[in-house]
């Protein structure tokens, strides 16, 4: 009885045992098929990450170029923009007729009759043998967007307009600023003229660009108050900074503060590489002024003195010496003479 008893254990413990081997078995089979699951995983994140890695790198390749790119295209325009002149300052005005008896027999400037326009628009213009011109407008019943701004302009007084800067290089300049995201994106490629400026006016960059099809200088005009060109543009500005800034990006350099006429606010002189820019900071955006650079600020003086009936002083500054008319004065913006 008791061999058998033993013997019943020992087959117990052997199947036992077996079963144990086998159950060890499956449990090395089951853990073998998870690490070839895990490394398979493993392999296949891994080349994910190389994937991703290599995009990323990839991305930051165009990134670098895309930055490449967009740095050119800055440089090329502000150097374009450094280079360009000045071609004109449009002044506004009640009335045409009543603006060319006081430029021409008062002023001593010799005018030039221009146009009437479908759109409303009527000019006269004063030219200058620096090749730059004063275009003194008026607006009756205006029939577009541009024509209804200046007449809105006009009616509340603000007879500071536009100025025009003229570059041979305005196509480039039609490829390269709406790239920068800047608001000069309207072209207009007319019969005389090509000229890039902004859908909607904007009061604190008044400024648009221009290029003749046929670049040729104005005749030597010759003006009784010995004028011979615009040299300066006045802005009023509600950020004086902010202005800096803005038209450094353009081109023009802060050259100096400066004492100018009755005005008390701060004011910055900046240049380019052919005009000068004089901001002011005020609580409105505006042309408030132009400076036009004379032969002899005596003679002009005694002139202005004589059919003003007013004494005019001539001041001396760093800038030379100039006198001034204020807007009241000329019905429209400062006026400023200097001696060149």
């Amino acid at each position: 009885m008791n061999n058998i008893v033993i013997i019943l254990l020992c087959f117990i413990i052997i199947f036992t045992g077996c079963d144990n081997q086998e159950q060890l078995k499956k449990t090395k089979r089951e853990n073998n098929s998870e690490l070839e699951i895990i490394e398979k995983q493993r392999i296949a994140s891994e080349d994910s990450i190389a994937l991703l890695n290599e995009e990323i790198n990839k991305l930051a390749s165009q990134k670098d170029s895309l930055l490449q790119i967009e740095k050119y295209q800055r440089l090329a325009v502000y150097d374009i923009i450094k280079q360009s002149r000045l071609n004109h300052v449009i002044l506004g005005s009640n009335d045409l007729n009543s603006a060319k008896t006081f430029y021409s027999d008062i002023l001593g400037f010799t005018t030039k009759i221009g146009n009437k326009h479908s759109n409303g628009l009527e000019n006269l213009f004063i030219e200058f043998e620096n090749d730059t011109e004063i275009e003194l407008m008026s607006v009756s019943n205006p029939t577009d967007f541009l024509a209804e701004t200046y007449d809105s302009l006009i009616n509340r007084n603000i007879n500071g307009l536009s100025f025009a800067l003229r570059t041979p290089e305005i196509k480039k300049l039609n490829n390269y600023l709406p790239l920068l995201d800047n608001e000069f994106n309207s072209f207009r490629d007319l019969y005389i003229y090509q000229s890039l400026s902004k859908k909607k006016y904007n009061a604190a960059t008044p400024f648009f660009f221009i290029k003749y099809k046929n670049e040729v200088q104005n005749k030597l005009i010759k003006h009784e108050n010995g004028a011979n060109g615009i040299s300066a543009v006045w802005l009023s500005a509600k950020d004086i900074r902010g202005s800096i800034k803005y038209y450094s990006e353009f081109g023009f350099s802060l050259i100096d503060t400066l004492s100018i006429a009755d005005i008390k606010n701060k004011t910055a002189l900046i240049r380019n590489d052919n005009f000068e820019l004089i901001l002011i900071e005020d609580s409105k955006n505006q042309i408030s002024g132009i400076t036009i650079s004379v032969t002899d600020i005596n003679l002009l003086a005694d002139l202005l003195n004589d059919r003003l009936k007013k004494e005019l002083k001539i001041k001396t500054t760093k800038r030379g010496k100039s006198l001034y008319l204020n807007p009241r004065l000329s019905n429209s913006v400062y006026l400023e003479f200097i001696e060149n």
